[in-house]
């Protein structure tokens, strides 16, 4: 049977989802599926946050092909080419200390965007 629970869109409309059940059916998938992608659509910056994960498990995935690469194309050993990976933490280092302060600052002061 299939249960339903709610959820609040973003306009304050009230968004409902089928939990699973005994008689679980192709059509309350197709129900759950419908609304989530309403919820998504109407939460932009969730949408935002979602596609962050992807890129972010690709660029940790892609870390041993750089190492790899850099040592085949500049005949580097291994134990050089990791060097690149300092070289990746330092400059996050920046990013996170420099960039990003002003970044915000503009953000929330200049286009008075939320702090959410």
């Amino acid at each position: 049977m299939l249960h339903p629970s709610q959820a609040r869109g973003n306009d304050g409309e009230n968004i409902e989802f089928w939990s699973e059940g005994i008689n679980f059916t192709l059509k309350g998938q197709m129900h759950n599926s419908h609304f989530a992608f309403q919820l998504i659509r109407s939460e932009w910056t969730l949408v935002m946050v979602i596609f962050t994960f992807p890129a972010n498990r690709l660029g940790s995935q892609s870390l041993s092909l750089i190492v790899h690469y850099a040592s085949k194309r500049y005949g580097w050993e291994i134990k050089k080419a990791t060097y690149l990976l300092s070289l990746r933490a330092a400059t996050k280092f920046v990013a996170i200390t420099v960039s990003i302060p002003p970044t915000n600052l503009v953000l929330l002061k200049v286009l008075c965007l939320p702090t959410q």
